[in-house]
C-alpha cells in the first residue's frame, strides 16, 4: 500500500507539472493577442478622431474655396488649424505628419490625406513599436435646386455706421452682391438658382402685384399684415377673403416696442425668383433706407415669394416649385440691424408675429437663417427663435454682425450651406 501511494503520488506530481508547463506556453500568446487587442482598440478609436477632424478640415477648406479667392497657403493654413483643432480632444497620444492638401479649383473639390501612427503600450513588448494610420477626405460643393427669399431691413436705422464701419446699407449692398456672385456665378450656376428679394419698413412694396393682392383697394402699392384664418399662412391671396390689407396712413402702429411708428410706404417693391444677377444686384443698390422696422413683414413675404401656393401670383420663371421637389432647396435668409417695432393687425407684437410665421414656414421643409447686424442680445431673441437649427451643431442658424467684414461673411457662409458641400469620400 505504501508503495502504491507513493507511485501515486509521484505521477500527480508530475502531471502538476506537465499542467504547469503547458500553461506557461498558453500564457505567452495570450498576453500577446491581449496586447494587440488593446493596441488595437486604441488604434481604431484614433483612426475615428483623425477622420472626423479631417472631414471638418476638408469641409471648412471648401468652403473657403467657395467664399472668397483664397491662395493654396490660406486654404492650407485653414484646413490645418481645423484639423489640429478638432483633434486637440482625442484621449489617444497619437503622431502625425503635415496634410497633404490637394485643391481642384475647376471640379471645386479638396481632398486631403495624412499620416499618422500611435505608439504602442502593449504590444511594445513583443517589438511593436507603433501602428501606422493613414486616413483620407474629400469635399466637393456642388449647387442644386434653391429658391431663396431674402429678406433685407431698409429701415432708417441701416442709415447709420456699424461697428468700425460705414453706413449699414451701403455694407449690406457688398455684402448681398458677394451672395449673389458665389449662389450665381459667371460661368453658370450647375442648378437652377433663383432669388427674390422682400425689402421691408414699415410695410411691404407689392409693386405692380399690389392691385391683384387687396382685391384692387390699394392706394400706395404697400400691403400690410394678413388677418383672419390665414393671417400666417402662404395660403394662396386671390382666393375670396384670403386679401393682403392695402397699406394706409389711417392704420395705427399697436407695437409698444421703442413707441409708436407712423405707418409709410417704402420705395423698394419686391422682387419675385430670379436668376438675374444682374437685376438682384440693381435691386439691393436701389435701397433707400427710412422707417420703422415692421419685420414680420419682412418675414412673410420672404416665405411668400418661395411659397407654390402663390403661384397664381408669381408666373412664369417666377414661380415656385412644389413643397418637398426632390434636390430643391427652399429658404428665408432675414437680415435687420434692430428690433421689431411696429404692427399694425392681429393683436400681437412684431416679433410675435414673426416667429408664428418662421415655425410655419419651417413646418413646410423651409431652411430659415437670421442675421443680425450691428443687434444687441435682446434685439436677437426673435432672430434665434425665428432660425432654423442647424443640424450639425445643433444650434439656431443665426448669425451675428457687427461690421461690414462680418455682414459679408455671414452672406457667403449662408451661401456656401444652401449649397451642396458634403464630404465626398
Amino acid at each position: 500500500m505504501t508503495s502504491s501511494n507513493t507511485l501515486h503520488s509521484r505521477f500527480a506530481k508530475d502531471q502538476n507539472g506537465t499542467f504547469a508547463i503547458y500553461f506557461a506556453f498558453l500564457l505567452l500568446p495570450f498576453c500577446i493577442l491581449l496586447g494587440l487587442s488593446v493596441d488595437g482598440g486604441r488604434a481604431i478609436l484614433t483612426h475615428n478622431d483623425m477622420s472626423k477632424a479631417l472631414d471638418s478640415a476638408t469641409l471648412a477648406a471648401t468652403r473657403l474655396l467657395m467664399i472668397g479667392n483664397p491662395t493654396d497657403a490660406e486654404v492650407a493654413l485653414l484646413a490645418t488649424d481645423y484639423f489640429d483643432k478638432n483633434l486637440a480632444n482625442s484621449r489617444q497620444m497619437h503622431r502625425h505628419g503635415a496634410l497633404i492638401i490637394v485643391i481642384d479649383r475647376v471640379t471645386k473639390t479638396v481632398s486631403i490625406r495624412v499620416d499618422g501612427w500611435l505608439p504602442t503600450t502593449f504590444a511594445g513588448v513583443y517589438g511593436m513599436e507603433k501602428v501606422a494610420i493613414s486616413v483620407e477626405s474629400q469635399a466637393t460643393y456642388s449647387v442644386n435646386d434653391i429658391e431663396l427669399g431674402l429678406v433685407l431691413d431698409t429701415t432708417g436705422s441701416m442709415n447709420q455706421n456699424s461697428n468700425g464701419g460705414g453706413p449699414k446699407i451701403a455694407e449690406l449692398k457688398i455684402a448681398a452682391a458677394k451672395m449673389f456672385d458665389i449662389l450665381l456665378p459667371d460661368n453658370g450656376a450647375p442648378g437652377d438658382t433663383r432669388i427674390g428679394i422682400a425689402p421691408f419698413s414699415t410695410a411691404v412694396n407689392a409693386g405692380a402685384f399690389a392691385g391683384d393682392l387687396t382685391n384692387h383697394k390699394n392706394t400706395d402699392n404697400c400691403v400690410v399684415e394678413r388677418t383672419g384664418a390665414e393671417a400666417w399662412t402662404d395660403a394662396d391671396p386671390t382666393q375670396l377673403g384670403q386679401y393682403m390689407v392695402p397699406g394706409s396712413n389711417a392704420l395705427k402702429d399697436i407695437d409698444p416696442t421703442d413707441g409708436q411708428y407712423a405707418y409709410a410706404c417704402p420705395v423698394d417693391a419686391v422682387l419675385p425668383l430670379t436668376n438675374d444677377k444682374v437685376a438682384l444686384k440693381a435691386k439691393v443698390n436701389g435701397f433707400i433706407a427710412k422707417n420703422g422696422t415692421a419685420g414680420h413683414l419682412g418675414t412673410q413675404w420672404g416665405w411668400y415669394l418661395i411659397s407654390p401656393n402663390w403661384n397664381s401670383v408669381w408666373t412664369g420663371a417666377s414661380a415656385p416649385k412644389p413643397y418637398g421637389t426632390k434636390n430643391l432647396v427652399k429658404s428665408i435668409v432675414v437680415m435687420t440691424d434692430g428690433a421689431y417695432n411696429t404692427a399694425y393687425k392681429n393683436g400681437k407684437t412684431s416679433s410675435q408675429q414673426a416667429i408664428t410665421l418662421c415655425n410655419n414656414a419651417k413646418a413646410q421643409g423651409i431652411i430659415v437663417y437670421t442675421i443680425g447686424f450691428a443687434t444687441q442680445p435682446s434685439e436677437e431673441v426673435t432672430l434665434n427663435a425665428c432660425a432654423s437649427i442647424d443640424p450639425d451643431t445643433g444650434k439656431p442658424s443665426f448669425y451675428h454682425a457687427e461690421n461690414g467684414d462680418d455682414l459679408t461673411s455671414a452672406f457667403s457662409d449662408i451661401a456656401a450651406k444652401l449649397g451642396q458641400l458634403r464630404v465626398s469620400r
